[in-house]
């Protein structure tokens, strides 16, 4: 049955076929997006946000990037493959009874070294304990 042409029949058309036309309509409608406007844990500032876990307003307020960044200061920069390579040959190819000992330590007093391979060397166990945490 095609659609009528005049008012009234157009009328008693949609009468008719109501809850078709709803039941069609309810598809076609976009469902309302939920927005939590919250306040920025950094900076205080207001914002929308799509995502109910988001905690900052912009990608360095988040909680990811500041443990990220807490990691960073703690052990330094992560090690590039080519570097974990060099290390795990330094590593396999060390001498009997020999540990490999960081010259510069990664927790200093003063100055904190890097887990790189020119940073490595060959100690006894004994000279590991005594240089300890020294340089």
């Amino acid at each position: 049955m095609s659609k009528p042409q005049s008012k009234i029949e157009r009328h008693k058309y949609y009468i008719l076929h109501q809850e078709d036309i709803r039941y069609q309509a309810s598809f076609r409608r976009k469902q309302p997006k939920i927005v939590y406007i919250k306040n920025c844990e950094s900076c205080g500032a207001i914002f929308k946000s799509s995502w109910e876990n988001q905690t900052g307003c912009k990608p360095t307020h988040t909680l990811k990037f500041k443990q990220r960044k807490r990691a960073i200061e703690k052990y330094g920069q992560p090690i590039s493959r080519f570097y974990k390579k060099e290390l795990i040959l330094i590593y396999d190819n060390r001498p009997e009874g020999m540990q490999v000992d960081h010259i510069i330590p990664l927790n200093g007093e003063n100055v904190s070294g890097l887990h790189i391979p020119w940073n490595l060397q060959y100690l006894s166990p004994e000279a590991n304990n005594k240089k300890s945490n020294k340089t």
